[in-house]
């Protein structure tokens, strides 16, 4: 099971996103539970200095960060998968498990060693997008 101090690394969460963070649990581990594997967390909610750290070791100056990453909201979490196996799993019977646990995937070709999901449909409505 996923825990949520594994999405929020201990960090207390704003009461705003709570029940954001609570529906992302949800979703994440009906998932999980389907997957039968586990699956570790490599980026859940994040703060701003959490998101100025991430992109600036980029290179990426603070007025080109994304400011409405879902991750910002608890509304997003990044999970390994070296291998692809997660993202394939997820790919199958047309994305069959994603609309089962209610989540939308971002585009795997951008999303090299880990796999994204999020609670929230992008805009396209896909559930496999491109950021």
């Amino acid at each position: 099971m996923i825990s949520e101090k594994e999405i929020t690394k201990g960090k207390e969460v704003p009461e705003e996103l709570q029940n954001n963070l609570k529906i992302l649990l949800e979703r994440v581990n009906k998932l999980r539970a389907l997957w039968s594997k586990p699956m570790i967390v490599t980026s859940g909610w994040r703060d701003w200095a959490d998101m100025v750290r991430i992109y600036t070791a980029k290179g990426v100056s603070e007025d080109k960060i994304p400011r409405g990453s879902h991750h910002l909201y608890c509304e997003a979490c990044d999970f390994a998968d070296k291998d692809g196996a997660l993202k394939a799993f997820v790919k199958a019977n047309d994305y069959q498990v994603l609309k089962d646990c209610e989540l939308w995937m971002e585009d795997g070709s951008t999303t090299v060693d880990w796999c994204h999901l999020q609670i929230v449909p992008p805009a396209s409505g896909n559930r496999e997008f491109k950021p």
